[in-house]
């Protein structure tokens, strides 16, 4: 039994992670949520008219800016995938150096733009002898910490962007390295 409905006008965002998973999960931002006197909670989440399934709503929080997940959105997809390379390890004297890259496209298969965010990684060394260098950012903003990537982007409907990074891992060829 419905108590109460109330429309609140809201931005969304999409979040994606394609090493992880190849689809954008859709969130809702609201401000002006305190009025409501909302309770915290499971929450049932209608969008487009169509039910998507239930999320937790943390009122409790001290921004002012609520977020509701909406769950997966199939409309837009996201594909992560490896570049080829001809000269994918090159030894130069006692060490081996290996290229990676990788393409990412975002495609927009709805008739409304979008505005996500992607993020992915390049990995670090904790090992002196492994030097790991990021080639190519791609215009993605870099935690030189955490070797996190990310783009801000804005999508055209039924468009497609296209992303990617680059590094290269330089270690003593004699020492086996997972690069990915």
């Amino acid at each position: 039994v419905a108590v109460r409905t109330h429309q609140v006008p809201a931005i969304f965002k999409h979040y994606a992670t394609p090493k992880l998973d190849r689809d954008a999960f859709l969130y809702a931002r609201t401000t002006g949520w305190e009025e409501l006197n909302l309770i915290p909670g499971q929450a049932n989440i209608f969008f487009e008219g169509t039910y998507v399934g239930q999320s937790y709503l943390n009122v409790q929080s001290t921004t002012d800016t609520l977020d509701v997940s909406l769950g997966r959105d199939k409309g837009v997809v996201v594909e992560r995938i490896r570049r080829k390379s001809t000269n994918d390890k090159a030894v130069i004297g006692g060490k081996r150096t290996i290229n990676v890259g990788f393409d990412i496209n975002v495609r927009n298969t709805k008739t409304t733009p979008i505005d996500i965010e992607v993020r992915d990684q390049h990995p670090l060394s904790p090992r002196s002898e492994i030097e790991v260098k990021l080639e190519e950012g791609g215009d993605a903003s870099v935690n030189e910490q955490t070797g996190q990537l990310t783009w801000n982007i804005h999508v055209d409907p039924k468009s497609t962007l296209k992303l990617g990074f680059e590094y290269s891992v330089k270690h003593p060829k004699d020492m086996p390295v997972v690069v990915e």
